[in-house]
């Protein structure tokens, strides 16, 4: 989904007496908007994080992802296992998808990256919210607005559609390639997924209790993709024991 860092929005209240927060967006998401090269890959998002670290010093940190995000997180945790406390992967990517989202699958049509950033209504937008939320009637007044206007930022629905072509051929290259790295990692980890996803589905939980063991898991009922939008209390409730504990 065309998310930004203000889907933390709720969590940075419940965290800012306790932590330093730091959220951002990826190129050719939200406020940071396209790459000036118009260049996209997984492993670059992996090092601008990295990058970004270095350049606020931070030498360790607790990582929180969702998505693509969860992606980056944990594939951040294998590059550099010295910087990451604690994960938190929100419905994180990486198992084979053996369906796709249609928002995704389309970025591979013919001409899609030319013509879908000029047809992008709002009312695409909304159905695409819907969809990530279990319940629609959680979302938010503005909520929709935000997404909106935020896909209109110059670039971001060019950059969106490259990244979605990303996104189809790392899933297909994982495969194969996921149960060994999840394996490797060192961090201890939360996974939170909610049991309504319709874009990356649950059935994709038992696999990372089987790849890692001593993960520890919280599956959220009729909550869909992005349970820290949706459920901010409940979720936020859960990172936080996890992480003081």
């Amino acid at each position: 989904m065309v998310a930004s860092l203000h889907t933390w929005d709720a969590w940075v209240q419940a965290f800012a007496a306790d932590y330093r927060i730091i959220r951002f967006d990826v190129p050719g998401f939200g406020l940071t908007g396209p790459a000036r090269d118009g260049q996209y890959s997984a492993e670059r998002m992996i090092r601008v994080l990295g990058l970004l670290l270095d350049y606020l010093q931070v030498d360790k940190a607790d990582i929180a992802g969702n998505s693509l995000g969860g992606y980056i997180a944990w594939n951040f945790a294998l590059a550099q296992p010295q910087r990451v406390g604690k994960l938190v992967l929100i419905d994180p990517a990486g198992y084979h998808m053996s369906k796709v989202p249609w928002m995704i699958a389309a970025a591979a049509l013919p001409g899609a990256t030319l013509a879908m950033p000029m047809w992008m209504p709002r009312a695409l937008i909304a159905q695409g919210i819907r969809e990530v939320y279990g319940d629609p009637g959680r979302i938010r007044p503005g909520v929709v607005d935000r997404y909106y206007d935020l896909s209109r930022r110059p670039g971001n629905r060019r950059g969106m559609m490259d990244i979605f072509r990303i996104l189809l051929q790392v899933n297909r290259q994982e495969l194969h390639a996921t149960p060994q790295r999840v394996a490797q990692i060192k961090a201890p980890t939360l996974l939170m997924w909610g049991e309504r996803d319709r874009w990356i589905s649950p059935r994709h939980v038992p696999l990372w209790q089987r790849d890692l063991p001593g993960i520890q898991v919280r599956v959220y009922p009729g909550v869909g993709h992005i349970p820290m939008e949706e459920i901010p209390e409940q979720s936020a409730a859960d990172a936080m024991r996890f992480l003081k504990g």
